[in-house]
C-alpha cells in the first residue's frame, strides 16, 4: 500500500465490528513494521480486536506509531497487549482506549500527554498502582482537570500493603467511574469491594499494624530472652567460651595429633569379649599393612600397677578410645566397664574432636547405651559390627576414617 495522504477529519477503522462487510475477521497478527506509514495524517484510528498480541515483535517496537503524527483518537483495545509503543506527538492525543488487554499497570507517561481527556484501562490486569504512579497521575490531573481514567473490570488488591491505594482510588478526581465499588482481593484470598475496605479502613489498618507489631514483639522478645540465656551461660563458663572464640579465630589453641600419643587406640572391653578383641580387633587394626598401636589392658598394664591406674594411663596416652560394648559389657558385675566409660568421658577435650568411638557387638542397640555416653558421643562415631561383612576389612577402614587416621 502506497502513501495515501488523508484529510485530517477522516476516520480510519480496521475493526471488524465497525465495517463487517470489509473487515470482519481481520487478523493483523502479521502486521509489518512500516504498515502505518500510509496513514501519517490520520486523526482517528481503531485497531480493535485484530489479534495484535500475535504481532509482539512488531508491536512492541517503541517507535511503532512514529508515522502517526496527527493522531488524536486511538483504539487498540481487545488485543491481548502487554506493552504500548511511544506516540510521536503525545500532546495531541485526546482519547486512548487500551481496554480488554493484559496491562498490569498504566503504560504511558502522563507528563507527555498534556491534551489527554480519556484513558480507558478497563478490563486489564491492574492489581494496584504504586505510590509514584499515583503521584504522577495527581500531578497530571492538576495540570489537566478534564483528564479521566476508566478502571472498571480490573480486580484490585486490597491487602495490608495496598490500603493507601484503595483510599486514593476512592478519593482521587482522576477516576472516571462514579460508582467506585470495584472488586478487590484481600490477603486471605477472599473477594470484597473497595467501598467496604474504605468504610472499614480503621479496623483493617489496626489489624494489619497489629500483625506487624506482634511479629516485631515476638522477634524482639525472642532475641531478648536468647541474649539473657547466652549471657548467663557465657558468664558461668567464661574461660571455656573465651577459648572457643580464640580457637575459631585461630589464636592461642594448639590442636593435638596422633603422633603426640604413645598409642593410637585405647580399647575398652569386658572379660567375655576377650576372644573378639584378640581374634578380630587386634588383627584388623594392629596386625595389618598400616598397623595402629593398641592399648589392651590385659597386655599393656604392667604387673603391680593398679588396674584403675592402668586404665587411666592407657586412655590418657591414646589418641582415641574405642569402647567395645556388648550386652556382657553393660552387665559387667566387676564395675570396671562402667569405670572405663567414665574415665573415657573425663578424657574428652576440645583439642581432640570425637575422642570416643563406640563399637557395638551383638544384639546391643544404641538406645541401650548409658545416657551419659550418648550425650557426648556423636552418632557417626557409633559403629555396629553386625552391619559389616565378616572379614572384608570395611569395618576397620571406617573405624580408622572416623578416628581421623
Amino acid at each position: 500500500m502506497g502513501h495515501v495522504p488523508l484529510h485530517y477529519s477522516i476516520r480510519l477503522t480496521l475493526m471488524n465490528v465497525y465495517l463487517p462487510q470489509r473487515a470482519q475477521g481481520n487478523d493483523f497478527g502479521a502486521i509489518s513494521y512500516d504498515f502505518f506509514q500510509a496513514f501519517s495524517n490520520v486523526k482517528k484510528l481503531s485497531i480493535r480486536n485484530c489479534n495484535l498480541q500475535n504481532a509482539n515483535y512488531t508491536f512492541t517496537k517503541t517507535d511503532m506509531f512514529k508515522e502517526l503524527e496527527e493522531i488524536q483518537n486511538l483504539d487498540v483495545s481487545s488485543n491481548g497487549l502487554r506493552n504500548f509503543p511511544i506516540i510521536p506527538n503525545p500532546g495531541k492525543l485526546i482519547e486512548l482506549n487500551l481496554s480488554h488487554n493484559v496491562f498490569d499497570t498504566i503504560p504511558i507517561v502522563f507528563v507527555n500527554y498534556t491534551s489527554l481527556i480519556l484513558l480507558d484501562m478497563s478490563f486489564n490486569l491492574i492489581g494496584e498502582l504504586s505510590k509514584d504512579a499515583r503521584s504522577k497521575l495527581d500531578v497530571a490531573a492538576g495540570r489537566n482537570s478534564k483528564m479521566k481514567i476508566k478502571v472498571q473490570g480490573n480486580i484490585f488488591s486490597c491487602g495490608c500493603e495496598n490500603l493507601d491505594f484503595i483510599l486514593w482510588l476512592m478519593d482521587t478526581t482522576v477516576i472516571d467511574e462514579s460508582d467506585r465499588n470495584f472488586p478487590c482481593i484481600q490477603d486471605n484470598g477472599t473477594t470484597t469491594g473497595t467501598v467496604d475496605v474504605a468504610r472499614n479502613y480503621r479496623s483493617i489498618h489496626r489489624y494489619c499494624t497489629g500483625k506487624l507489631s506482634l511479629s516485631l514483639t515476638i522477634t524482639f522478645m525472642t532475641m531478648f530472652v536468647t541474649s539473657i540465656i547466652m549471657t548467663y551461660i557465657v558468664s558461668k563458663n567464661s574461660t571455656r567460651y573465651r577459648n572457643i572464640a580464640m580457637r575459631l579465630l585461630g589464636f592461642g589453641v594448639q590442636y593435638l595429633t596422633p603422633k603426640e600419643f604413645d598409642f593410637t587406640f585405647f580399647v575398652a572391653y569386658c572379660a567375655a569379649d576377650v576372644p573378639f578383641i584378640y581374634r578380630k580387633v587386634r588383627p584388623g587394626l594392629e596386625q595389618c599393612n598400616h598397623p595402629a598401636r593398641l592399648f589392651l589392658k590385659d597386655r599393656d598394664v604392667l604387673p603391680g600397677v593398679p588396674i584403675a591406674d592402668g586404665i587411666i594411663c592407657g586412655i590418657t596416652n591414646s589418641w582415641k578410645s574405642v569402647l567395645v560394648i556388648s550386652d556382657d559389657f553393660l552387665q559387667d558385675c566387676s564395675q570396671w566397664s562402667h569405670f572405663t566409660i567414665d574415665a573415657a568421658l573425663y578424657s574428652v577435650t576440645d583439642l581432640i574432636p570425637n575422642r570416643i568411638i563406640v563399637l557395638l557387638v551383638g544384639p546391643v542397640q544404641v538406645e541401650d547405651l548409658p545416657e551419659r555416653l550418648l550425650n557426648v558421643v556423636e552418632e557417626e562415631c557409633i559403629l555396629r559390627v553386625e552391619d559389616y561383612q565378616d572379614g572384608d576389612g570395611t569395618l576397620w577402614k571406617d573405624l580408622r576414617k572416623t578416628a581421623g587416621i
